[in-house]
């Protein structure tokens, strides 16, 4: 079967973000055994962790070959370097963090797409535009935007942020959330709670999808049922080593 291109694997994220039930995982180790893993486990989408990772852009052009599907890349911060060189190497999506402010949003939305609709850089001898064999690419190219909720500012200013037709999908950290919020990991508190509806009330009213990072099935459920539309279960990292720890404590505790 022929390689998906870069505007189908747009399509096809989008798509399955807006679907509902939509599951994906974030991959920091810089292997492409990682990604092979993840679509043999059946996720819709993985995101290439350039943030908090040890991923470099190299790792996430060859993390498009080995997962063969929508890869997301989140950024290590919301600059157009950073948003260009991600898409280039055929990220479908980029999930934006650490919005401070409108400015930073608008700079971060602008560079997703080729002039005169936005600022990205125009060049197709690189693997979103299949190394040149694909010039319709740079006509189709619609790359999904992910912006991230995890500071006070986007909170507070949700409202208006779900109204930018640009922002495609949301999604919540809560951990970089719980700190911004003078909370650090207290997950129950009234003000975590209240800013988690805020967030979920406003994105139903935008028909925005919302996602969450959910570090267990126990709380993805929650989640679901709580009204997020796709869900991250945790990471390759994490994943791997509660596997490692519960075979090691079934196996020594009995």
């Amino acid at each position: 079967m022929a390689r998906l291109k870069a505007p189908e694997l747009q399509r096809q994220l989008r798509a399955s973000l807006q679907a509902g039930r939509s599951l994906g995982t974030f991959i920091g180790i810089p292997s492409t055994i990682s990604y092979e893993l993840a679509a043999l486990a059946g996720f819709d989408w993985v995101i290439s962790d350039l943030e908090h990772g040890e991923n470099e852009f190299s790792d996430l052009a060859r993390a498009v070959v080995a997962f063969d599907g929508p890869v997301v890349a989140r950024v290590s911060s919301p600059s157009a370097e950073n948003i260009s060189r991600a898409l280039d190497r055929g990220a479908a999506g980029i999930m934006i963090p650490r919005i401070s402010s409108f400015e930073d949003l608008d700079s971060a939305l602008t560079a997703l797409d080729y002039p005169p609709k936005g600022s990205r850089g125009v060049a197709s001898y690189n693997r979103s535009a299949s190394w040149g064999a694909d010039q319709k690419a740079l006509v189709e190219a619609d790359p999904v935007s992910i912006v991230q909720v995890e500071t006070r500012f986007a909170v507070n200013e949700i409202a208006e942020v779900v109204k930018n037709k640009r922002v495609d999908a949301l999604f919540i950290g809560p951990l970089d959330l719980s700190y911004s919020l003078g909370v650090p990991r207290d997950y129950s508190s009234e003000v975590f709670q209240s800013a988690i509806a805020s967030v979920l009330e406003n994105c139903r009213s935008a028909k925005k999808p919302l996602g969450i990072l959910a570090t267990s099935a126990q709380d993805a459920k929650a989640y679901e049922k709580q009204g997020f539309d796709f869900l991250s279960l945790g990471s390759d990292s994490t994943s791997l080593l509660q596997a490692f720890k519960s075979q090691i404590e079934a196996i020594r505790n009995n």
